[in-house]
């Protein structure tokens, strides 16, 4: 081995530059315990805490300085020059921790030592100090909390929120009462499962990168969609936070669920509704544009226009009530019909109104609506409202049919006489005979004759409901 003469001692070549760039503190000692070498860091430490600085030790019996320098007890450095003996003597590496307290500030150290053989055979002791402050006052943080730990564990029993804690791979630790009441599993069921089982399918988040994520700080607080028992989504704000260990080490991540089902479902619901109200006025606009267009092609005058186009949005108006009513899902049919025959007759014992207690849906409302104001309008003019002897039936009925159950709305005047049937169509017609079809997929049937007025509609069962 090449040596390199240096402070009274041969060492290798290149060992004191490589002893120099070390952070931790480091002396070489013979085997007589003189110190013989000590690199940058001890000469630092030296000037930092007011020792020797002319001959950093050189020379000096190292188990003298430890005999000062430890401040636990006689103890602690007697065993400290034990070990470092039998590392001279056996070459046995040696490791101890102890304190070395400055004047105002407590610090502790690790010492590591182990021997290296000069070229004559003669045994040396390289021994490393390092500080451990930091890592020590950390695990007397954890000692203290492991005291907490009692408290703690009640808090969390007691919590209405979920919390669960897992390993650095994903097994679920720890799993409170709040949890399975959640999620509908029992703390067997997923303690050391992978906390994967919780999400869909689907999750692309990886493990190792959530991990990260948490770790990092960059995932503190996000929303997760998980799954129960029974497999119903569940909407969850998610709190996670990383649990580091007596050595001050992250051994495992926390997780505070905090169940928003409900509350996203609320917001969702007010979205959908916003997004309906914003369908149907364009609907709306769009029924009105069409009467506003079939109506002025019709009128003879303005002021005929103006008549009839504001009853007809007047008919329109009041299905909307009746529909608002039903919060806009639904309206009974029995109420539409008198909403809209009471402005054309004060007294409805001429009307007959025959069925059991049913909904239609808005647009079946709308068209019935708009159907039952037309038949109104004529009746008032010409037939079953304007003749003494006249009278009107309207009935609903379920007629059984091969594609399901219809509901049957049937119109029909009589006691009345027409004496010829009208030679042109107007609006009403239309709204009579194509309306129907175009909204609802039905086939109405008009008919006029010389003593009676009828119109029928057969409605799907997806339009109607019995309540």
């Amino acid at each position: 081995m090449t040596l390199l003469s240096q402070d009274e001692i041969a060492l290798p070549v290149g060992l004191p530059a490589f002893l120099d760039a070390m952070i931790d503190v480091v002396v070489v000692i013979d085997a007589a315990g003189r110190v013989q070498h000590v690199n940058a860091a001890w000469r630092r430490f030296c000037a930092e805490n007011g020792g020797d600085t002319e001959s950093q030790y050189i020379g000096t019996n190292y188990f003298e300085i430890c005999q000062s320098g430890i401040t636990a007890s006689d103890a602690a450095a007697g065993a400290v020059a034990r070990g470092v003996r039998e590392t001279l003597k056996s070459g046995t590496p040696y490791r101890s921790e102890y304190p070395c307290h400055a004047p105002g500030k407590k610090r502790w150290f690790e010492l590591y030592s182990f021997r290296l053989m000069g070229e004559g055979g003669q045994p040396y002791a390289v021994i490393q100090h390092r500080d451990i402050t930091t890592r020590y006052v950390s695990q007397s943080d954890a000692r203290e909390a492991i005291r907490d730990a009692e408290i703690l564990s009640a808090l969390v029993a007691s919590s209405r929120d979920a919390i669960l804690s897992h390993d650095l791979s994903g097994a679920i630790l720890t799993w409170n009462h709040a949890a399975e009441e959640l999620f509908g599993l029992a703390a067997e069921e997923v303690l050391g499962q992978s906390v994967r089982m919780l999400y869909p399918e689907e999750w692309e988040q990886s493990m190792g990168r959530y991990r990260d994520d948490v770790l990092s700080g960059e995932l503190t607080d996000f929303e997760a969609e998980m799954r129960g028992r029974d497999g119903r989504r569940l909407d969850l704000w998610v709190t996670a936070s990383p649990i580091r260990g007596q050595d001050g080490d992250v051994v495992a991540i926390s997780n505070i669920l905090r169940d928003v089902t409900e509350m996203r479902a609320e917001e969702e619901a007010r979205e959908a509704e916003a997004r309906e109200v914003i369908h149907r006025a364009k609907n709306m606009l769009t029924v009105v544009n069409a009467i506003h267009r079939q109506t002025a092609r019709k009128a003879a005058s303005l002021a005929e226009f103006a008549d009839i186009f504001g009853a007809r949005l007047q008919s329109l108006v009041t299905s909307t009530d009746v529909l608002v009513q039903g919060r806009w899902q639904a309206a009974s049919l029995r109420s539409l019909a008198v909403s809209q025959l009471r402005p054309f007759v004060s007294d409805l014992s001429r009307v007959h109104l025959l069925g059991p207690e049913v909904s239609v849906d808005v647009t079946a409302a709308q068209v019935l609506g708009m159907a039952l104001h037309e038949l109104a309008t004529n009746a008032s003019k010409y037939g079953g409202l304007a003749q003494p002897a006249g009278e009107i039936t309207l009935s609903w009925e379920l007629v059984a049919e091969e594609g399901g159950t219809l509901l049957q709305v049937n119109w029909a005047e009589t006691g009345i006489e027409i004496p010829a049937p009208p030679t042109s169509h107007g609006f009403g017609t239309d709204v009579l005979t194509k309306l129907a079809a175009s909204m609802l997929g039905a086939e109405p049937v008009y008919a006029l004759g010389a003593d009676r007025v009828s119109w029928q509609l057969a409605i799907a069962p997806e339009f109607y409901t019995l309540d």
